[in-house]
């Protein structure tokens, strides 16, 4: 992994006493989509549901660590959203379950022989509103609740509110071009994620799609150059 950073304070000017208290605090909250996987191997009949997200996934894997997490999440009135409230009921994370219009969002991933994944989606994400516990001392954010409005107009505005009260956002691209294959469209999403965002994270995958023909490197600077104070980069 590179890392792509500035030097800083510990805490900025004008960052309040209760700014200081919320960092102190142990909570997580993860913002974003919870979603169902059809997994369809080469050579197989049929797929397999596998019920996940990259921000959902991010809320398990913080909850088996033993962190405090909580899940700020939608799903839909339908058998997918039954899958992925049994998924983090199994996990025993707390979730936020935001009153929503859309279904849960349904991936199809065709696996090749070494089990790398081509998407299509049916995709929703359209909370009615956002919110984040009192005690939240890290937002995490990315993936299609960043790209897909209305909602991703939401996280941003929220990830903007709670970051200028101390709160430290972290956010990972996980760029999926199935959802917005216009490059300049998802370019000027990353953008406004990364003015944010106190560290950004990204693939050599996801820069190479969104900045064809550059290095890693000169990729994470650019969107140094747009907010976060570190850029984290991971390599294969």
């Amino acid at each position: 992994m590179c890392h792509v950073g500035r030097r800083c304070e510990p805490f900025a000017p004008g960052y309040s006493e209760r700014s200081r208290i919320v960092r102190r605090a142990a909570r997580v909250t993860v913002v974003g989509e919870s979603l169902v996987d059809l997994l369809w191997r080469k050579g197989e009949d049929q797929p397999r549901a596998v019920a996940g997200g990259s921000p959902a996934n991010v809320a398990v894997g913080l909850r088996r660590l033993g962190r405090e997490v909580t899940l700020v999440t939608t799903r839909g009135d339908d058998p997918p959203g039954e899958l992925v409230r049994a998924r983090v009921e199994e996990a025993g994370l707390e979730v936020r379950w935001m009153p929503s219009s859309g279904s849960t969002t349904v991936a199809l991933a065709h696996l090749d022989d070494s089990g790398a994944a081509r998407y299509e989606f049916l995709a929703s994400w359209a909370p009615d509103e956002l919110s984040v516990p009192a005690d939240t001392a890290v937002i995490h954010t990315g993936s299609l609740a960043v790209v897909l409005d209305p909602g991703a107009r939401r996280v941003l505005e929220l990830c903007g509110r709670q970051r200028e009260e101390g709160v430290s956002v972290a956010a990972d691209l996980n760029v999926r071009p199935a959802v917005q294959p216009d490059r300049e469209r998802y370019r000027a999403a990353v953008r406004r994620l990364a003015a944010v965002t106190d560290v950004l994270k990204a693939s050599d995958e996801d820069l190479g799609w969104l900045y064809p023909g550059q290095s890693p490197e000169r990729s994470a600077r650019r969107l140094l150059a747009e907010g976060p104070r570190l850029v984290a980069v991971t390599l294969g």
